[in-house]
């Protein structure tokens, strides 16, 4: 029961109102009760999942579920809205409208620390460059923060001692994100994805464009131009790219990543897989240099990194086949970009399957018609991608373990099976770990039967 009376609350200044009590929400009324501020939580669900987290970490702390009083809207309050709740719900619908103050965590974080910030984006890769940034820049002797949408969340990062911090940032959290005025801002690249969220492509490159305003410096992806704003001439520029005309301060080119004339490494001695992690490492290269970060650092952190797990993770076991992890990718841009970059050291079988959170496939046609000889597809989108009219022998089931029983049975000795969805998990798993870690465990238990 809600025991505060409405002119107690009013009594104070700003009244902040943290909506969501997920990691984010948590990390807000953390921060925000240890700076003294007057601090309400209100929670989209009837009942939330982290309210005895709230009752014995911060009891004084009122928690509102699926509605809040009048005084909430009353001025001057500011709305810190989690990346998981939509700027449409009506209760935040309706706090725009009375003129309340909408902001996110990513505002918090940069009203509070002095320390340099490097944000990153896009809709692939963003998770792989935000880590070896930080590793590059660990190993060039600087002392590194790093989490953000990645994990830990951006506000328990705060520390005196913290040389430069690094955040990977999704379109959720950019979308109501202010002038962040980051030091280094860098999308990676855009395609089709969480379109269920925001509605159009339009809106979804208007939220990553977000992370450009007011930056000091900007990493630029001279391949991709969805990726590169509008921007001040006073802005420094750092450009990247993959083709040889194309005038960028680092290239991928005649397998090995450049930063001008000095060859930084060979792709043969980067330790990710595949044509897309080099140009992620090339990227990290990029955006590490603008702090400082020297070219023996980057060639040991490239050359030691595997990749996270559900990136395009390859799964020991017991067989002749490989299994390739990438549970990850749950839009049509990065699955592609596993499928020709994977592709490139032969054909695959490949597991596509889950929710398709609206996208279109069809993108998907000509990379698979290329690199892929067989195609399982698994889960609620099953029957659409499997009518997208793949060259393949496309066969269709209902769950990932099921694909993965088919992908057994039709594979012999040098293939590679990958789990690349291109769709959320959520029909059948919790997130894409979970997803991820089910093949995981269908790969260590029964790939001693692959032929």
């Amino acid at each position: 029961m809600n025991t505060r009376t409405q002119s107690q609350l009013i009594t104070s200044d700003v009244l902040y109102v943290v909506v969501g009590l997920g990691e984010t929400g948590m990390s807000v009324v953390d921060h925000l009760v240890d700076r003294g501020k007057r601090v309400v939580v209100f929670d989209t669900r009837a009942e939330s999942p982290n309210r005895s987290w709230l009752s014995s970490h911060h009891p004084e702390v009122e928690l509102f579920e699926q509605h809040v009083p009048d005084m909430c809207f009353m001025q001057p309050v500011r709305w810190i809205v989690s990346p998981g709740v939509r700027l449409d719900h009506p209760m935040v619908a309706k706090a725009i409208a009375e003129g309340a103050e909408i902001l996110g965590d990513l505002d918090l974080f940069m009203e509070s620390v002095n320390a340099p910030v490097i944000g990153i984006t896009g809709s692939n890769g963003k998770s792989t460059v935000t880590t070896l940034v930080a590793k590059i820049l660990s190993e060039s002797g600087h002392q590194v923060a790093v989490g953000g949408n990645l994990s830990p969340a951006a506000l328990t990062l705060i520390d005196d001692s913290v040389e430069v911090y690094v955040l990977e940032m999704s379109s959720f959290q950019l979308e109501r994100a202010g002038n962040l005025g980051l030091d280094v801002a860098s999308v990676l690249n855009i395609s089709a994805d969480h379109l269920d969220r925001h509605g159009s492509m339009a809106a979804y490159h208007a939220a990553k464009h977000r992370i450009f305003r007011k930056a000091k410096r900007v990493v630029l992806n001279d391949d991709d131009v969805l990726t590169q704003p509008l921007i001040d001439s006073s802005v420094k520029v750092t450009r990247y790219a993959t083709k040889a005309h194309r005038d960028a301060d680092y290239k991928l080119l005649d397998e090995a990543i450049w930063w001008g004339d000095q060859r930084i490494i060979g792709t043969r001695d980067i330790g990710l897989e595949g044509r897309h992690n080099h140009v992620n490492a090339m990227a990290a290269c990029a955006i590490a240099a603008a702090f400082g970060a020297t070219l023996p650092a980057m060639t040991s952190v490239l050359s030691a990194f595997y990749g996270l797990e559900h990136r395009c993770e390859r799964v020991p076991a017991p067989s002749s086949v490989t299994y390739i992890n990438d549970s990850k990718a749950t839009n049509v841009g990065a699955t592609q970009a596993a499928i020709e970059g994977l592709g490139l050291s032969g054909p695959l079988i490949l597991l596509l399957g889950g929710q398709a959170k609206g996208q279109e496939f069809g993108g998907l046609r000509p990379a698979v018609n290329q690199y892929v000889k067989y195609l399982i597809t698994f889960g609620e989108a099953a029957h659409e991608l499997a009518q997208v009219g793949f060259s393949c022998p496309v066969d269709q089931v209902e769950t990932l373990e099921q694909a993965f029983a088919l992908a057994q049975s039709r594979a012999t000795s040098g293939d590679r099976v990958v789990l690349s969805p291109a769709c959320a998990s959520l029909d059948q798993f919790q997130d894409y770990r979970q997803r991820g870690n089910r093949f995981k465990q269908l790969v260590m238990s029964d790939a001693g039967g692959a032929r």
